[in-house]
């Protein structure tokens, strides 16, 4: 807590010099430390300030020439086995690169995003410290950190309390995404929703000027819409203000940081007209908040009727700390669909039993990234899986969903409501952003229906 304090008193200290030094779209950091990378050749791994990339794909780097030209055979490690050579990965990796100017491109629809070091990495920080939203805690809104033990911070109740548009946003009024419109008309958005894949058309449809940056919290919201869009579940084209209602029901696996700014997931209520949604949260966070602290039995900690006529509940689940969302043994029932954001669905061994229990049920399931070569990986682990399936006794109901199974492609495309913002990369100069990627990973089947379960259960 401390020295998260002290890293937030040092960017107010870096704001006030670009300030009165007009420099501050290039705000450099106080004592800026040299940018060191890490030898991407496994057997080497040092730590450099002078890095020499592939001149190829220019996405990794390593510490001298001789490494970057070992580094293109196959290496064998003893720990490892077999290293694939860099030579496999760089025609991809470059085209991975190709991506960069795309997201540059949606970060440069809003002003604040000119707020970038010397190194041109986006600096949320000092936009919120500009606005005096940089700060500890829920007196800060959405926009305030939490760092610690959650077990402390979800164990005060002001992270369930409601309050105001106005108290959890903290910005001037016409920059206020609202969801209370009984004083508020002017801004009431149209319906059906009708705006273009993109933030600006986005703003438009609200009623934001572009210079409010609620973007930086709006985009979780968002990247859950399109994931259930790119499954096929919901269409901005297809909703009926009047039309009959919907029931959707949606596991949101491996919920973090996330569940102390709940009320940012009210905007699927707006997006979702004539849709009664249930959002269902498992992770650590809605395991801790559960099991230590204040939910209802039912688990509900917040509900919201949305002026088009959409809804949206959210639920708080997990049976067990050591695997809080990725045990399928935990949920109730089959979902509508399971959407995970930021997944890393090949960095975590847990995430398989997630998704054989997808791919063998049909369970339709979305996932977002920072970086494409994750998802790439992600594809693998699902292939990989597959290859194992296939030696695996020949049980009732086993054909059917395997061979449904190996038919799906899992392709990703940029997200056009990732957080505003290229991350900083550690050890590679691949581009990447909160949700900036989405994959599909089990596609919605339509005619899939739940007697077809029965035989799927083997």
């Amino acid at each position: 807590m401390q020295a998260r304090k002290a890293a937030h008193e040092t960017v107010r200290k870096e704001l006030t010099i670009a300030r009165a030094n007009d420099t501050i779209d290039t705000c450099t950091p106080v004592n800026l430390p040299a940018l060191h990378y890490h030898c991407l050749l496994d057997s080497c791994g040092e730590r450099v300030t002078e890095a020499f990339p592939c001149p190829d794909c220019k996405a990794v780097v390593y510490c001298s020439a001789a490494c970057l030209a070992k580094a293109q055979d196959d290496e064998v490690i003893e720990w490892k086995g077999v290293v694939p050579g860099h030579k496999q990965d760089c025609a991809q990796l470059k085209d991975f690169m190709s991506r960069a100017p795309e997201l540059d491109a949606i970060a440069d629809q809003f002003p604040w995003t000119r707020r970038r070091d010397v190194r041109g990495e986006f600096r949320e920080t000092i936009v919120l410290a500009e606005r005096d939203l940089l700060g500890i805690g829920n007196a800060f809104g959405v926009w305030g950190e939490h760092p610690g033990s959650r077990n402390d911070d979800l164990g005060d109740s002001e992270w369930l309390e409601a309050r105001t548009d106005e108290e959890l946003w903290l910005l001037p009024g016409d920059e206020i995404p609202r969801w209370d419109f009984k004083s508020h008309q002017d801004v009431l958005p149209s319906f059906p929703p009708a705006f273009e894949d993109d933030w600006v058309d986005y703003y438009r449809w609200r009623k934001l000027p572009m210079s409010s940056p609620a973007a930086l919290r709006l985009h979780w919201a968002l990247s859950v819409f399109k994931c259930l869009e790119e499954l096929g579940l919901v269409s901005r084209q297809a909703v009926q203000h009047d039309g009959p209602r919907k029931e959707l029901t949606v596991y949101y696996l491996g919920v973090e940081d996330e569940i102390y700014f709940l009320n940012i997931f009210r905007e699927l209520a707006l997006l979702l007209s004539n849709t009664d949604l249930t959002l269902v949260l498992y992770g650590t966070s809605a395991f801790v908040a559960m099991h230590y602290h204040l939910p209802p039995p039912s688990g509900e900690v917040l509900s919201y009727t949305a002026p088009g006529g959409g809804s949206i509940r959210i639920l708080l689940r997990g049976e067990h700390i050591f695997s809080p969302s990725l045990d399928p043994h935990d949920y109730d029932d089959h979902p509508d669909a399971l959407i995970a954001l930021n997944a890393g669905l090949a960095a975590y061994p847990t995430w398989r039993q997630v998704l054989v229990y997808a791919m063998k049920f049909s369970v339709p399931f979305a996932v977002t990234d920072y970086q494409e070569k994750s998802l790439s990986m992600a594809r693998q682990v699902c292939q990989s899986l597959l290859a194992s399936a296939r030696g695996a006794p020949m049980q009732s109901g086993y054909l059917q969903w395997f061979h449904v199974a190996k038919s799906y492609e899992q392709e990703w495309k940029v997200n056009p409501f990732m957080r505003p913002g290229r991350m900083p990369a550690a050890g590679h100069n691949l581009p990447q952003a909160e949700n900036g990627f989405i994959m599909v990973v089990v596609p919605f089947t339509a005619d899939l229906d739940s007697a077809s379960y029965s035989c799927l259960v083997s």
